[in-house]
């Protein structure tokens, strides 16, 4: 056994093999409800259902990546793209841009090109 062995002595370690207890109990659920019906309790098995916001379009997007994380920012915009349309979010997405740092670029770096990307891209103005 274990708590015999050579090592667990000469560590003069104290192996304890009886199980460890604790008290639990399951918790309520909470519950989510909504001001359009009478402050009563929404369904959670229709809560995803529900609208919660007014859907916005995607006018323009991207993704600020280093070199090496370009086929995570790939995989990233296939995904997004692809759960909404089989989610159907009644938002239309397209593909983001995916903005390539250099792979030794630091957080200065990454807001210069968050800069420029919205100077040029949103707000339509040259660096």
């Amino acid at each position: 056994m274990i708590a015999d062995s050579k090592e667990v002595q000469e560590w003069n370690l104290d192996i304890n093999l009886e199980p460890d207890t604790i008290e639990a109990r399951v918790l309520k659920r909470p519950q989510i409800y909504s001001a359009g019906q009478n402050d009563r309790a929404l369904d959670d098995t229709k809560i995803l259902g529900t609208i919660v916001h007014e859907p916005v379009h995607f006018r323009k997007w991207a993704i600020f990546c280093l070199e090496k994380d370009v086929a995570h920012g790939e995989y990233l915009n296939d995904r997004f793209y692809e759960l909404s349309e089989q989610r159907r979010f009644d938002i239309y997405v397209d593909y983001g841009d995916i903005v390539e740092l250099s792979n030794k670029s630091g957080i200065e770096a990454f807001k210069d090109a968050i800069d420029d990307y919205y100077r040029a891209y949103v707000c339509g103005k040259d660096a």
